[in-house]
C-alpha cells in the first residue's frame, strides 16, 4: 500500500469517483495535514450536520460520528467496531483491532500502523476527544480491507465505506473476464469485495453468469471456486464439456448437482446418453470433426448416478464403436435386447456393424480385450480414416457362405467374421461408392490382413440436374450393362454421386428420394476405361 499522495491520487483518479477522495485502501486523507505533534487530544473541525456512514451500500448506525481532524477523516474507534463486529483492545497507549494475521495495531500520537511485519504509514495518529478514541479512516480501512471515500452530494456528508456502484461493476466485468480466462486468484478477491457470484452484465456478457463463461471456456478450477461460492449456470452447457473430455470440469459439475440422466432438449436424449455418442463438429477451418466418446466422463456420469437402462446409451455406444463404453454400460445394466427410441435394439445395431461380442464382459480380473473383433482402418488416399460408412464381406473357401455388411461411424471398422480369406465387393461412404473388381482380405487368429484400406480417387461424378429441395438425398441404383443386375446403391448428397469403378460399362437407371422413386435420363451409361480420366456426368430425373 503506497504512502505517497502522487501515486494514491492516480490510483483514485483512475477508479472515476466523481466529486469523492478515496481514502484508507488508497491511503488518502481529505486533505492531507503537516505532520502534527505527538500530542493525543486535537480539536474536531466544526460542523453543521454530522458525517453519516454507509457500509457496503447500507447506512451504518455509529453510537457517535465520525469527525474530521485538521481535514482528516477520523472514526470513533469503539462506535465503528461494534458496529461492524470486530473486536477492539486499547491497551498501554496501543489500540489493536481485528485479530490473527489480520490484525492492525497503530499507538496514540503514532502516525503509522503495523500489520504482522509490516509498518504503514498513517495520515493522522489515533487521538482522544472528549474521552473518546478516534482513529484515521486509513486504519479502519486496513482493518476492514475495505476502501473509505468521503464527499459531500446533495449537502450531506458521507463517509462511504466500501465500493461505489461504478466499482462494483468494474469488478464484476473482472469477475467475468477471470472465468473466461480461468483466473481462479481474481475470482476469489472479487468475490471476497461483495461481488455477487450469479450477477448477470447483460450488455457485456448477454444472458450468462461467470459460472457460464468457466464452464464454456473448459476453466475446471474456476467453476470449482464459482460453485464452492453458489454459482449457477445454464446446465445445458454440461454438452461443452463432453466435447473438451475435461473430466475434472465435469467431476465438479456433478458434484454440485449436475444430474446425469438429465434431458438435453436439443438431443432428445439424457445427459448420459449423449455422453456415450460420437460429436460431429466443426474445426475452426471449416472441415469436419468428429469428437469420439470419452469413457472416463462416462465412467463419472455412471458413478454419479447415470442410469443407462431408460436411454439410448448403450445404442449409442455401439454407434460411436466403443466397445469400452458398452462394456461400463452392460455392466450397469444395460440391455442389449431393449428397443432404443427408434425401435431398434442395441443388439440389432451391433449385428450391422460387427460388434455383437462388444456385449461379452471381460472378467473382472482377466485382461480387457479377450473378445475383441478384427478391426479395418478405412482410409482416404492421403491416409485419412473414413470415419462413416459400409463395407461388404464375401467370404471364400471355407467362409464361402459368408456374405456380410459391417456399418461404421467411427475411425475403424468391426469386421465380426471368423478366420478366412474374404472378398470385398464394395465400400460405400455418404455421397460415394467404390467397386473392386477382386480386392480381398484375411482374418487370422482375429487380426485383419491387411490392417487398413486406401481408397482410390474418385473416377466419375454424376450430378442430378433437376432435383429440387427435398430431392437432394437418396439412394440412387447402380446397374450392370444391361441393366439386369443391381451391383450396388449409392448415397445421394447435395444431388451428386461420386464413384470409383472398373473399367466396364454400368447404368444409373433409377434414384430414390424420400417415397418417390425416380426415372433417370441423359447421361446414365457409364463407359470406363483401363486409362481413361474422371467423367463428370449429369442426369435428370423424371
Amino acid at each position: 500500500m503506497s504512502p505517497y499522495l502522487g501515486s494514491s491520487l492516480s490510483r483514485a483518479i483512475a477508479y472515476g469517483i466523481g466529486g469523492m477522495l478515496l481514502l484508507g485502501a488508497l491511503g488518502l486523507p481529505a486533505v492531507e495535514a503537516a505532520p502534527s505533534s505527538s500530542v493525543q487530544t486535537v480539536k474536531p473541525a466544526q460542523s453543521d450536520a454530522e458525517i453519516a456512514v454507509v457500509l457496503d451500500r447500507q447506512p451504518l448506525k455509529l453510537s457517535a460520528p465520525p469527525i474530521l481532524v485538521q481535514g482528516n477523516l477520523m472514526f470513533p474507534a469503539k462506535a465503528i467496531f461494534d458496529a461492524v463486529g470486530t473486536a477492539l483492545r486499547i491497551q498501554t497507549g496501543h489500540v489493536y483491532a481485528g485479530s490473527g494475521p489480520a490484525q492492525i495495531e497503530g499507538k496514540l500520537g503514532s502516525k503509522y500502523a503495523v500489520k504482522g511485519k509490516q509498518t504503514i504509514p498513517m495520515p493522522a495518529p489515533p487521538t482522544l476527544q472528549n474521552g473518546r478514541l478516534y482513529v484515521p479512516a486509513k486504519f479502519v480501512s486496513l482493518v476492514l480491507d475495505k476502501s473509505i471515500a468521503y464527499g459531500t452530494a446533495g449537502g450531506k456528508k458521507t463517509a462511504t465505506i466500501g465500493y461505489t456502484e461504478d466499482q462494483m461493476h468494474g469488478f464484476a466485468r473482472l469477475l467475468f473476464e477471470a472465468a473466461r480466462n480461468g483466473d481462479a486468484a481474481v475470482i476469489e478477491k472479487m468475490l471476497s469485495r461483495g461481488v455477487d457470484v450469479n450477477v448477470m452484465l447483460v450488455k457485456e456478457y448477454l444472458q450468462n453468469t461467470a459460472l457460464d463463461y468457466a464452464v464454456l471456456n473448459d476453466h475446471a478450477k474456476a467453476a470449482k471456486v464459482l460453485l464452492e461460492h453458489g454459482g449457477t449456470f445454464d446446465k445445458q452447457r454440461t454438452f461443452q464439456v463432453l466435447m473438451s473430455h475435461n473430466a475434472q470440469l465435469m467431476e465438479e459439475l456433478l458434484k454440485h448437482g449436475v444430474d446425469p440422466n438429465m434431458q438435453m432438449p436439443n438431443f432428445n436424449s439424457s445427459l448420459l446418453a449423449v455422453a456415450c455418442n460420437s460429436i460431429h463438429s466443426m474445426n475452426p477451418d471449416g472441415t469436419a470433426a468428429i469428437i469420439h466418446p470419452s469413457p472416463q466422463l462416462v465412467k463419472l456420469l455412471l458413478d454419479y448416478g447415470g442410469d443407462p437402462t431408460n436411454d439410448d446409451s448403450l445404442t449409442n455406444a455401439i454407434q460411436a464403436n466403443s466397445r469400452e463404453i458398452v462394456q461400463l454400460l452392460v455392466r450397469h445394466g444395460a440391455d442389449p435386447y431393449r428397443e432404443d427410441s427408434l425401435g431398434s435394439t442395441p443388439y440389432e445395431r451391433a449385428v450391422m456393424s460387427g460388434a455383437t461380442s462388444f456385449f461379452i464382459l471381460d472378467p473382472d480380473s482377466g485382461t480387457a480385450g479377450n473378445n475383441l473383433v478384427p478391426m479395418l482402418s478405412v482410409q482416404y488416399g492421403d491416409g485419412k480414416p473414413v470415419s462413416e460408412g459400409t463395407i461388404t464381406m464375401v467370404g471364400t473357401g471355407s467362409q464361402g457362405s459368408i456374405d456380410k455388411s459391417f456399418f461404421w461411424q467411427s475411425e475403424v471398422v468391426n469386421l465380426d467374421v471368423p478366420d478366412g480369406e474374404y472378398r470385398i465387393p464394395n465400400i460405400r461412404r455418404p455421397g460415394a461408392v467404390y467397386l473392386f473388381p477382386d480386392k480381398r482380405l484375411q482374418v487370422d487368429r482375429g487380426t485383419a490382413f491387411p490392417l487398413s484400406i486406401r481408397l482410390p480417387e474418385l473416377n466419375v461424378s454424376v450430378t442430378i440436374a433437376n432435383a429440387g429441395k427435398n430431392q437432394t438425398y437418396g439412394v440412387a441404383f447402380l446397374y450392370n450393362a444391361d441393366g439386369t443386375n443391381v451391383l450396388t446403391a449409392v448415397e445421394v448428397v447435395n444431388g451428386k454421386i461420386g464413384m470409383y469403378l472398373p473399367p466396364g460399362t454400368y447404368r444409373l437407371t433409377e434414384y430414390s428420394a424420400g417415397d418417390t422413386v425416380y426415372k433417370l435420363s441423359g447421361d446414365t451409361v457409364i463407359a470406363v476405361t483401363e486409362n481413361g480420366g474422371r467423367q463428370d456426368l449429369a442426369v435428370t430425373m423424371s
